[in-house]
């Protein structure tokens, strides 16, 4: 079979098993993130949490998808800024808008939670990107727009050096993720039972 096969194989099964979940698994998950902040905080300290300048991008979560805000809340409590992608269109790069966890957030054209457009566009050294499947070696499964590997790729080459960590609930945790050149690679993976690091 090809990748792209192989994907949407993936895809599908790992959507029907993320439906599955209770709204208590999902809000345990979304807690069950917080035992490992010290984990995170370290792995990114030297780039952001000692850098006044630095910013975490996370999301506003769709449909089932697990909720980063407990966890961008611990990152604001220790000096993190934080802000959240913004849809700008069908194969364009996402942009960031800065958000402080208490400006409400406006709808955008993709029906996903964005800042309004009178917030600050700042750059990310980290972000946390939404998934539906990852692997330990990096792989990372979306919903197959490519956003998230446009942006990250645009920010490389920009010179950029970007932190990219994957959050996903334990069962999105699969032995392999079919990839192709096109799809840029995570540096961590978190889940409740904790942080793992791509080497």
């Amino acid at each position: 079979m090809s990748v792209s096969t192989d994907k949407a194989t993936l895809r599908q099964s790992m959507k029907q098993a993320r439906a599955a979940l209770s709204d208590a698994a999902r809000a345990a998950a979304a807690q069950g993130l917080l035992d490992h902040v010290v984990a995170l905080r370290e792995m990114i300290s030297g780039k952001l949490i000692n850098d006044s300048a630095g910013v975490v991008a996370g999301y506003a979560p769709l449909g089932d998808e697990v909720d980063p805000h407990p966890l961008m809340t611990a990152l604001r409590d220790h000096g993190a800024q934080t802000a959240l992608p913004v849809m700008t269109g069908k194969e364009q790069p996402l942009i960031f808008r800065a958000w402080d966890g208490r400006a409400p957030l406006l709808v955008g054209d993709f029906g996903v939670g964005e800042p309004a457009a009178t917030a600050a566009t700042v750059t990310p050294s980290v972000i946390l990107t939404p998934l539906l499947a990852a692997d330990r070696f990096g792989g990372r499964l979306g919903y197959g727009g490519g956003f998230y590997d446009r942006t990250i790729a645009d920010l490389k080459q920009a010179g950029r050096h970007v932190t990219v960590i994957g959050l996903a609930y334990r069962d999105q945790l699969v032995d392999k993720v079919p990839a192709d050149e096109l799809d840029q690679r995570l540096d961590a993976v978190l889940t409740p039972d904790g942080l793992i690091e791509i080497g």
